[in-house]
């Protein structure tokens, strides 16, 4: 492992003799780091979360073929309240539709 160019430490899995010896299925990874480089740096600060997060939702509508692309992003960007933006068709479905039509 690497910090600022400097080799501070080591990582990987134990030999498989080894592991193959004490009868384990799968190989442990072991670890060694040098503490000193790893105490000079500076601690990240913890930041407060928003207590109102983004969110990100996905709009679904059963829609006859003949509305546009441009009329449906001109409804949903119209609506009130807002939906949301940025707003984009990501997907368009031909078939049989869920409510039979």
């Amino acid at each position: 492992m690497w910090l600022d160019g400097q080799a501070i430490g080591y990582i990987g899995e134990l030999h498989p003799r080894w592991r193959q010896s004490e009868g384990w299925q799968q190989a442990p990874v072991l670890f060694e780091l040098e503490l000193e480089p790893l105490l000079q740096r500076e601690l990240v600060q913890a930041q407060p979360v928003h207590r109102h997060q983004p969110v990100q939702r996905d709009l679904a509508v059963v829609l006859p073929e003949r509305v546009a692309h441009a009329e449906l992003l001109a409804t949903v960007r119209g609506a009130d309240p807002p939906v949301g933006s940025p707003t984009c068709v990501c997907l368009i479905f031909t078939g049989p539709s869920p409510t039979g039509s």
